[in-house]
């Protein structure tokens, strides 16, 4: 894909300084704007979403995920009423899991 515009106007992505298209990643505009184009980066910059929106989303996510994780430990602790070892054992493995699968995806938790 090419530029048609700033400082790099004609250039193909390929070309383009990584430093200049995370830049360009971080602009509100950008993908409202040139969505296929913003795409492409995001490839070749290998994020999923914009770091505008990543960056608050990434956030809710580890807040939710913490949250999360606090009362349902606290839910099925073997020493709570209604609580027992197997189910512990479950929310942790699923915590864990969750977790991993968060990290992969460069959020951590």
């Amino acid at each position: 894909m090419i530029l048609h515009f700033g400082k790099y106007r004609g250039k193909s992505i390929h070309e383009v300084p990584r430093s200049y298209l995370r830049w360009l990643n971080e602009q509100p505009w950008f993908s409202d704007e040139h969505p296929w184009l913003a795409s492409e980066v995001r490839l070749l910059l290998g994020t999923s979403e914009s770091t505008a929106e990543g960056t608050r989303s990434t956030a809710i996510t580890t807040d939710v995920l913490k949250s999360w994780r606090r009362s349902m430990l606290a839910r099925w602790h073997p020493d709570k009423p209604g609580g027992s070892h197997a189910a512990f054992l479950a929310v942790s493995d699923a915590v864990e899991s969750l977790g991993a699968m968060l990290a992969a995806k460069g959020v951590s938790a």
